[in-house]
């Protein structure tokens, strides 16, 4: 009797800790950015998630607050399945009502105890002549023509204290028929014009699918710290796209890797 009572209390022990592990399986937090970068948010670091097929398993039909055309968060159902392009992970979205919804801006969503923002930003492909003053200056050791440089530049306030930052991105993979360095180049102008570097990709090839492209894709605070993150969309010809999220130090003059 002894012995029965034993192995009853010991089963019940192993069913509460398999329901523990399963719980905290399932209820992470999560963010999904792009389209084809989920990652988990815990104790202030960002891991990537390998593995889309147990993500697929893991999160079907699982509530998450997605980023909308209106510029809000609304909680839809999401659907995951094996996209069509390199292995990447599409998604369908359906509302309370079970109806298929649809959003034109690249995929930002979360679940889980995760509270995100997303920063206001003003986008140009013009330049200014200053604009084309701090390129030479950076650029300098390049052979370009400096009007036919792929140009964004996002002004956004990072640290909330009511001026803009500059994050320019420039290439010149319209040059693919120069000999020279084909480069895509992501840095920041602070507002005391501090210039500090985000990427810097180069290849001697003239092939522009040999280097990175990369885009600026939203400004996130994702751990409530009063400051959003820089987060690019990047990819290189015929493999899946990515995002990288990068953290903003004002005080040491530092753009890194959010880890």
């Amino acid at each position: 009797m002894k012995k029965k009572i034993l192995i009853i209390f010991l089963t019940i022990i192993i069913i509460f800790y398999v329901f523990i592990i399963v719980y905290k399986e399932y209820n992470q937090d999560i963010l999904i950015l792009g389209g084809n970068t989920i990652v988990k948010y815990k104790n202030g670091h960002i891991t990537e998630i390998q593995n889309t097929l147990k993500i697929d398993k893991r999160y079907n039909y699982q509530k998450f607050y997605v980023y909308t055309d209106e510029g809000i968060f609304k909680n839809y159902y999401m659907n995951f399945y094996k996209g069509e392009y390199f292995g990447d992970v599409a998604y369908d979205l359906y509302s309370d009502s079970m109806e298929k919804e649809n959003i034109t801006n690249k995929l930002l969503a979360y679940k889980g105890n995760l509270n995100i923002s997303v920063a206001n930003t003003i986008s140009t492909t013009e330049m200014t002549e200053n604009d084309k003053k701090i390129i030479k200056e950076k650029l300098y050791s390049y052979e370009y023509d400096i009007n036919s440089l792929n140009f964004n530049k996002i002004a956004v306030d990072l640290n909330k204290d009511g001026n803009n930052e500059e994050i320019y991105i420039i290439n010149n993979f319209n040059s693919i028929d120069t000999d020279n360095t084909i480069f895509n180049y992501v840095f920041m102008k602070k507002n005391d014009n501090t210039i500090i570097d985000i990427e810097k990709n180069e290849n001697s090839s003239s092939e522009y699918y040999a280097v990175q492209n990369s885009s600026f894709l939203y400004a996130t605070d994702i751990d409530n710290d009063n400051n959003y993150e820089i987060v690019l969309y990047s990819y290189y010809e015929e493999s899946p796209a990515y995002c990288t999220i990068y953290k903003y130090d004002d005080l040491n003059n530092t753009v890194t890797k959010f880890e």
